[in-house]
């Protein structure tokens, strides 16, 4: 990875019910794309012991321009239901501050039953 690494971590989630996400990006002063969304059933609280799933989830990009928010729509976890409690992880992977150093905002983060 690269040398800077930052993680938002969520609460802990009951995926015995089928789940959804939904949330929006921004970003600005692009170098990179940086930002990645995970899932983890084994996350307790150092996030180098627990084991990660990528979730493939439209994020802000080069093209959308700065300070633009990108909504993700309905993201459907379905696949992840009967597995117990899990996390969502958003990791940030930069080198800066002259190389690598996009940065990215978060909002109206939503986990929902299905």
């Amino acid at each position: 990875g690269l040398p800077i690494e930052a993680w938002l971590v969520t609460p802990a989630f009951d995926f015995d019910t089928p789940k959804m996400m939904s949330f929006e990006s921004a970003m600005a002063f692009y170098d990179h794309d940086g930002l990645s969304v995970w899932i983890s059933f084994d996350f307790e609280c150092d996030v180098t012991e627990a084991n990660w799933v990528q979730l493939d989830v439209p994020l802000a990009g080069q093209s959308d321009g700065d300070h633009n928010w990108v909504p993700t729509g309905t993201i459907d976890l379905s696949a992840f239901s009967g597995n117990g409690t899990a996390v969502i992880g958003f990791k940030y992977e930069g080198q800066g501050p002259e190389d690598l150093a996009t940065s990215y905002r978060l909002d109206n983060i939503v986990v929902e039953d299905l």
